[in-house]
């Protein structure tokens, strides 16, 4: 049993939420949670109802193995019955859901509480600064008595639901992390670092917030995935097979996530040595997620990503198409890059499309509708306050945005060569310039 005394909320009710939900009570953590979206709330309370609790199944390799069973001590979708009397509050949400989360949280959370996002990218600090303002902790004495914000990486949990309310199949459970913590004071940071290891595990700091939210990953793997899967695809010629994600990925692929984690690496770099920017800590995807996080010392991008089995499984985001009347038939068609059929016949491959239909790219995935927002266009804006290189980095935005119908890049003046993070969608967005942040000195501020 666990030795944590103090009270944590989960916040929300999708996969990772009831894999938590399972796994801190089991270890006799004091467990409640706020689910604010829909019906979850009454949906997980209703299962509890009938089940007794929620379980969630461990894959064996995991440090944490098979039927782990718990059952939160309450759940409700009314911020004021769980929030004033929790210790720590752990929000495993997508980007999109920082800012109404926190707005309905904000009257409740008592000072001292701790909040742990994950993965805490797409601005979680500076969102959390413009909704709390002085709510936040200032890391003095008195100030300390705010909220400290956190944020974690990687997300702990590759899970599904298989049951809502019920049941949850646990891929992975990953078993090292970073945390950026606001504060960064001796006792913030103690106080993150007991919470983590506490409900997950072991845990470093990744120095300044910015470089939680630089880390590699979903911005990083999933636009240069994707721009390499859909290389064949045009709206009149859709697209033969949903590859396998990772799986099928090609070399391609792997060598675009590796110019896009390179191009970062480099804006931190730029930001330490040209600007004294000492506490920021920007790693590349093999070193931070492959190596810290999973111990794979695989050669590359595309060996690890298509080799490392916390990533099966997982399909590209495409939809269904009808098949125009003038094209080619399926069998004819280029495959995408990285799609090698697993079958000889498409009709005997589980990734084919029903008949008279193909496969085209959906736009409005979270893949494209949170990753290049609040992901790569986060990133393309610190580096252009950097002043670093990012023609990977650009060719991507410039791509998505195209398909999107958005416009973040726009040309730059006559006076500057390539691109300006300046379109007329950039508010959509978590760049830094959207917070008014243009400078370095802002940047290690961590506001306007």
């Amino acid at each position: 049993m666990s030795s944590f005394k103090k009270r944590v909320c989960i916040v929300g009710g999708g996969n990772a939420c009831h894999a938590m939900a399972a796994l801190f009570p089991s270890r006799g953590v004091d467990t409640v949670m706020y689910c604010g979206f829909g019906d979850e709330a009454s949906r997980i309370s209703a299962g509890l109802q009938k089940h007794g609790a929620i379980t969630a199944f461990f894959d064996s390799h995991n440090a944490v193995t098979g039927d782990v069973v718990g059952r939160p001590s309450l759940v409700s979708d009314d911020p004021s019955l769980v929030i004033p009397s929790s210790d720590v509050i752990v929000m495993p949400l997508p980007s999109f859901a920082y800012r109404s989360t926190l707005e309905a949280m904000k009257p409740y959370m008592k000072p001292g509480a701790i909040v742990i996002a994950s993965p805490g990218q797409g601005g979680f600090d500076w969102i959390a600064q413009e909704i709390l303002g002085e709510g936040v902790a200032k890391g003095d004495e008195e100030g300390e008595q705010g909220v400290i914000l956190s944020a974690l990486v990687p997300m702990p949990f590759n899970c599904r639901i298989t049951d809502f309310g019920h049941h949850v199949a646990v891929q992975e459970f990953k078993r090292n992390y970073k945390v950026g913590t606001m504060p960064p004071s001796p006792k913030a940071v103690a106080a993150v670092t007991e919470a983590v290891e506490a409900l997950f595990g072991p845990c470093k700091s990744a120095g300044h917030f910015l470089s939680v939210t630089l880390h590699p990953l979903n911005a990083v793997i999933h636009p240069a995935r994707l721009y390499c899967a859909t290389a064949s695809w045009r709206p009149d010629r859709p697209l033969p097979r949903n590859p396998l994600f990772y799986e099928e990925m090609c070399e391609k692929s792997g060598n675009a996530i590796d110019a896009v984690a390179s191009e970062m690496v480099t804006v931190g770099k730029v930001l330490r040595e040209a600007h004294g920017f000492t506490d920021l800590d920007v790693p590349h995807i093999m070193d931070f997620l492959a190596k810290f996080v999973y111990g794979d010392y695989a050669k590359d991008c595309h060996t690890f990503f298509s080799q490392q089995n916390a990533y099966k499984g997982f399909r590209c985001p495409f939809q269904q198409v009808p098949l125009p009347a003038d094209a080619p038939a399926l069998d004819a068609a280029l495959p995408q890059a990285g799609a090698v059929p697993s079958t000889s016949s498409l009709a005997e491959d589980p990734a084919a499309p029903a008949p008279g239909c193909g496969f085209a790219p959906d736009f409005s995935n979270r893949y494209f509708s949170e990753d290049i927002p609040l992901g790569l266009a986060l990133n393309r804006g610190v580096a252009e306050i950097a002043g670093a290189p990012r023609p990977t980095i650009d060719r991507l935005l410039l791509w998505a945005q195209h398909h999107m119908r958005k416009e973040y890049l726009i040309p730059a003046p006559e006076s500057q060569a390539g691109y300006v993070l300046g379109g007329r969608d950039v508010g959509e967005t978590a760049a830094p310039q959207r917070f008014g942040i243009r400078t370095v000195a802002q940047l290690i501020a961590g506001k306007p």
